[in-house]
């Protein structure tokens, strides 16, 4: 009959293309819907995941320079391309093995399965030309991507406020650890949090008793909270392993760090001529700005540079490459 029918062809389509992505019309919901009616709930649950999942797709290609507009709503999207970008389609399907619509010579049309997934959503993000905004950036795709153990990692420091103090955090961007991350479950279990008291007033209290101790010398916590500092690697040998800097010691690391600005300005701006040799010859010139793509270069140079202060101990870590510090406002 005529749905055995299309399903034989889908199913010649869909071995053909086997091993590729198809984040075009092939295989669509169109699909789903002939071979077998679905009831209303899981009806409704493809159409929310068309919602979401096109919401993802939109939002992680927002602020690319190839797009001048994205539109579309759930997973019918249309990509403007800018001038001079023309050519991604193309390379999406013979470099990348994706396959898209079209409509028009600069629009990239998309209509997915319904049931598509935001892994596989990503195929097609990583795979489109570089793109800029929100906190996606190119080369951390590529690190996940191929990652390994001897790859290097993006550090960045992020704050978290509270009222008295601010918990700083240098770590690798891969992972993350401290205080302000542990979920509830471990707060509760390791900590001794009081199920009715929220995440972050118990944080206060943990961040307020390592103040205590730092300022204190004899001070210690209490059991259950003393037991989870051991166990996170907080406490060791009796202190914590979390400075607390004053506002007089944040000057002095300013200082410090200012001491080796100007060396760090100096080696970049002696060798920029070989860094434009390479930024020309890379596959990053079609993709990218030059001043982007210095800055990632410049992002890991300091990345394996930490990673080698790490290793020799000069850098302090408690595990999964992540220091933390307090500062008193």
């Amino acid at each position: 009959n005529g749905i055995e029918t299309i399903k034989e062809s889908l199913k010649k389509a869909e071995d053909a293309a086997k091993g590729k992505i198809s984040i075009n019309y092939l295989g669509s919901g169109l699909y789903r819907f002939m071979v077998k009616a679905p009831d209303y709930k899981e009806a409704e649950k493809l159409m929310k995941n068309a919602t979401s999942v096109g919401d993802y797709i939109m939002e992680s290609l927002e602020g690319s320079r190839s797009i001048e507009q994205i539109r579309g709503r759930g997973l019918m999207i249309g990509i403007v391309l800018k001038e001079g970008f023309e050519k991604i389609k193309e390379r999406l399907l013979f470099q990348k093995s994706v396959f898209t619509g079209s409509a028009g010579k600069n629009v990239i049309r998309l209509l997915p399965p319904l049931g598509i997934t935001v892994e596989d959503a990503d195929q097609f993000i990583k795979a489109f030309i570089p793109h800029r905004g929100n906190s996606y950036y190119y080369l951390s795709l590529i690190q996940n991507e191929e990652a390994n153990s001897s790859s290097p990692k993006i550090y960045e420091t992020r704050y978290y406020n509270y009222p008295a103090f601010t918990l700083g955090s240098f770590a690798s961007t891969v992972y993350e650890r401290n205080i302000a991350t542990y979920a509830t479950s471990e707060l509760t279990k390791n900590f001794g949090k009081p199920a009715a008291e929220s995440d972050s007033v118990y944080q206060i209290t943990l961040l307020n008793e390592l103040v205590w101790m730092s300022k204190s010398g004899g001070y210690k916590p209490p059991a259950k909270i003393l037991d989870g500092f051991k166990r996170y690697g907080i406490l060791a040998n009796g202190k914590s392993t979390i400075p607390v800097l004053s506002k007089v010691d944040r000057l002095r690391l300013d200082e410090l760090s200012n001491v080796a600005t100007q060396d760090i300005i100096n080696y970049f701006e002696n060798r920029q001529t070989l860094f434009v040799k390479w930024y020309l010859n890379s596959q990053y010139r079609e993709e990218t700005s030059y001043k982007e793509w210095m800055i990632w270069v410049y992002k890991l140079i300091t990345a394996k540079t930490i990673d080698v202060l790490i290793e020799k101990s000069y850098i302090k870590t408690l595990g999964g490459n992540t220091a933390s510090f307090i500062l008193e406002k």
